[in-house]
């Protein structure tokens, strides 16, 4: 699997093993996993992540998809799935 830095949360989850395998490694419930759709995945839990999918799976990677939650809103509003978006300024 080719990973990228578009990569929203969701797929990230869903390539390390899915809520339950996220939850189970981590040592938290699937519900505070279901929360990093909304606040992003706290850092603290990147290392379990990379080592669930791999070394392609990069900080930079798991940066970028936290930021697009923070800019774009909660990914269960977006549907499931963020755009990459470009920054805007303001007028």
């Amino acid at each position: 699997m080719v990973l990228s830095a578009t990569m929203d949360i969701s797929k990230i989850i869903e390539i390390a093993g899915g809520l339950e395998v996220a939850a189970q490694t981590t040592g938290l419930t699937t519900d505070a996993i279901r929360k990093w759709l909304k606040i992003g995945i706290p850092d603290r839990h990147w290392g379990v992540l990379i080592t669930l999918v791999g070394k392609k799976l990069t900080p930079a990677i798991l940066h970028a998809a936290n930021e697009r939650v923070r800019v774009n809103g909660d990914q269960e509003r977006a549907g499931g799935a963020l755009a990459c978006t470009k920054d805007v300024e303001a007028a």
